[in-house]
């Protein structure tokens, strides 16, 4: 491990060939330097690796890029995990391959982690964020406890995507680094780490700077992963009240189906929801 780098920023690639190359020069105009950029091409079926490589031999920060080609495509969250694995800071930034930092990003980041050792997630708000957040009910600017945290993050009022959260690598009291959960969620990975860091006693903080843009291509994947969802709901069951087990059930079930209602053309709505109704309701139940 290099103890004197701060931060790993992880890029993980598949298919960004319209997108990566901005996302990269973002990374190259960071005013704080003392970073290391790993990036994992996951197998695209475009020409991201080559777009890539042609880049590095330029770009002015290419003795700080670890380029990591794979041998043969990985899923979604098992490729995420793949640039961690070969990070050595204390720090992980994830930098999706079609967002982009603002040029302050790392600096803001570090003048709050250098200040606060307990701190195990520091999340920043997009540049798109206007007014009240997702997270303004939690409070801005100052250390929340992983008490509370736990909290909202089995109310599933706290799941910050890879790209707005900063989190420390390794586990201070196991040694052991964090990951995602490749195993059993299908797509919502986060939910796993934010779960692990929290429950291994470290505090939250959610930054008032808004430093990400998120979501430069012209398709993201949008949808909320339900079965994510119930899979954690069943994971926590035990830490939940009476009260908040129906309420976050309420929310899972009345996400599902608004999601729904978006996704399947109204000519074919009627047979697909009655489906999907039959199956959450029996979800509620065996719980």
């Amino acid at each position: 491990m290099n103890n004197d780098l701060f931060f790993s920023v992880c890029t993980e690639v598949t298919n960004r060939s319209s997108t990566i190359i901005d996302t990269i020069k973002s990374i190259e105009k960071q005013i704080f330097k003392n970073y290391e950029y790993i990036i994992y091409e996951n197998c695209s079926d475009d020409n991201s690796l080559e777009i890539i490589k042609s880049h590095i031999q330029q770009s002015p920060i290419r003795e700080k890029i670890k380029l990591i080609p794979g041998q043969m495509r990985k899923k979604d969250i098992e490729s995420w995990n793949m640039p961690l694995k070969y990070a050595e800071a204390t720090y992980i930034a994830v930098c999706e391959g079609d967002d982009m930092f603002d040029e302050n990003h790392l600096e803001n980041l570090h003048y709050i982690l250098s200040n606060n050792l307990k701190i195990g997630i520091l999340v920043s708000l997009r540049t798109d964020d206007s007014g009240l957040s997702n997270y303004s009910h939690l409070g801005y600017d100052r250390t929340l406890n992983s008490r509370k945290m736990k909290q909202s993050l089995i109310g599933f009022d706290f799941c910050p995507a890879p790209s707005e959260a900063c989190f420390l690598r390794v586990n201070p009291a196991t040694k052991e680094s964090f990951f995602y959960d490749e195993e059993n969620l299908v797509y919502a990975g986060e939910y796993s780490i934010y779960e692990s860091i929290i429950s291994s006693g470290l505090d939250c903080y959610i930054s008032s700077k808004r430093s990400i843009e998120r979501g430069l291509s012209e398709y993201r994947k949008g949808y909320f992963h339900i079965k994510d969802a119930y899979f954690c709901r069943q994971t926590w069951m035990k830490l939940y009240k009476n009260d908040q087990f129906l309420k976050v059930s309420e929310k899972l079930f009345k996400k599902s189906f608004s999601i729904l209602l978006s996704q399947i053309p109204s000519l074919k709505l009627e047979g697909k929801l009655l489906n999907h109704l039959k199956e959450e309701f029996s979800n509620v139940r065996k719980l």
